[in-house]
């Protein structure tokens, strides 16, 4: 078992591991908040990776709901958005509303008083 963790250790995480796609970090780089994030992330695999795997959920699949819960934390709490516990990797999919300001616009505009859900 030790010789398998050590060997484990030598390879290094995981996420490092072959050759990994680093350009969506690149996203990241203005702000420090998400970069510590993800930084706390890669060292706690680097801690474990010896005895230990990691698997990160896919973001997209749940994105409806950590998007919905961000929104009403800005509106109802005023938290920060740009400081969200998951920064957003794909944020194109975002362009046209990055935040819940432009949603609540964006709603107000396209759908008004006289559509509803």
């Amino acid at each position: 078992v030790v010789a398998a963790e050590r060997g484990q250790q030598e390879l290094g995480p995981q996420s490092y591991r072959g050759t990994p796609d680093w350009r969506p970090m690149e996203l990241l780089k203005h702000s420090e908040h998400a970069k510590g994030l993800f930084n706390g992330l890669f060292a706690h695999e680097e801690q474990l990776c010896g005895r230990y795997a990691v698997f990160y959920h896919s973001y997209s699949h749940a994105a409806l709901l950590y998007e919905t819960r961000a929104a009403a934390a800005a509106v109802l709490h005023g938290y920060c958005p740009a400081e969200a516990p998951l920064p957003r990797l794909l944020a194109d999919d975002f362009g046209e509303t990055p935040d819940a300001a432009k949603l609540m616009e964006k709603v107000a505009k396209e759908w008004g008083p006289t559509k509803s859900d």
